[in-house]
């Protein structure tokens, strides 16, 4: 009696906050949804990012009865993955966990591209922890604009809408910028007394990216209601709109379906329309969406080879 070997592809979206691991069949078909911790090495580290990624591979194997060798193709589209030392240290990851089959590793931005249009083509913009901003050319070029960590950029950002709040009150308690509703949210969220303690938790090394991050959506809940809330807002907003023009330019195209991710746009229908209104000031002929598809099913989508992209 021939005995035939099963397929299995995962796609795993890793990001600064969480992760999310896809595992389906030859057809695309989903068969279990993981959800982790983040598996961005720039912030937690290699090692936890390995010991994540073990747990991911050991649920599946258990759970599912299911060898490594079974599992043919794997898509890994992680946050800060932006240069080829970062796919080197994510394929040696893997290896090192005993996978040996296809492996591609990718920005996360390029599965939420393709999740977000159904296929590699058109483009994306990010706003949750970080931001960035992807599209593809004519020639099937990738383009990135963006992206590069919150100590340099990572403007729109929940991060810089979190940092923003925070120095707002910090500038409202000198008596140099408006006083502000942000103070009571903050604060209750902090659970702090005084402004001063804000630089206590800014500057505390236990304090991590992801925790100013969190504060955003406090401000987004202020959006039109609290005038420095909504300034704060609106700057994110043209930061956005800024990737995607420059992504435009880069890409040489001024029509073209652009899917948006993130808490910090999709979390609000109005900072959607108006993140939209910003963009067709300039390019009115972008068909902004939000996503056809999860970025973990786009990575599967690239895991079982339906969307290639090399």
């Amino acid at each position: 009696m021939k005995v035939y070997e099963r397929h299995y592809y995962i796609g795993i979206d890793g990001g600064a906050t969480k992760t999310l691991v896809c595992l389906g069949d030859k057809s695309g078909d989903i068969i279990e949804i993981i959800k982790l911790g983040a598996t961005n090495y720039h912030s937690v580290g290699i090692k936890k990012t390995k010991s994540t990624l073990k747990e991911a591979l050991d649920s599946i194997t258990k759970d599912h009865k299911v060898s490594l060798s079974e599992i043919k193709g794997i898509c890994f589209g992680g946050a800060g993955i932006d240069s080829q030392d970062g796919v080197d240290i994510i394929t040696n990851i893997f290896r090192e966990l005993g996978y040996m089959n296809e492996l591609k590793v990718y920005n996360d931005g390029v599965i939420a591209l393709v999740g977000a249009n159904d296929g590699y083509n058109g483009g994306v913009v990010i706003g949750g922890t970080g931001s960035v901003a992807l599209g593809v050319d004519e020639e099937g070029t990738l383009h990135k604009v963006g992206g590069w960590g919150h100590l340099l950029d990572d403007k729109g950002s929940g991060y810089a809408i979190g940092l923003d709040a925070l120095s707002r009150i910090m500038k409202s308690h000198d008596g140099r910028g408006s006083q502000t509703l942000l103070w009571e949210k903050i604060k209750a969220y902090l659970k702090i007394e005084t402004p001063e303690q804000i630089t206590d938790f800014v500057y505390d090394p236990l304090t991590k990216k992801n925790d100013i991050a969190s504060i955003a959506p406090i401000v987004i809940d202020l959006y039109q209601e609290d005038d420095v809330a909504t300034e704060i807002i609106e700057e994110a907003l043209s930061n956005l709109e800024v990737l995607v023009s420059a992504l435009a330019r880069k890409i040489k195209k001024d029509c073209f379906s652009l899917g948006i991710y993130g808490s910090i746009i999709v979390r609000n229908d109005k900072l959607k329309e108006r993140l939209t209104e910003k963009i067709h000031e300039n390019y009115p002929d972008i068909n902004v969406h939000l996503p056809y598809k999860k970025a973990y099913l786009g990575a599967l989508e690239i895991a079982t080879g339906k969307v290639k992209i090399d």
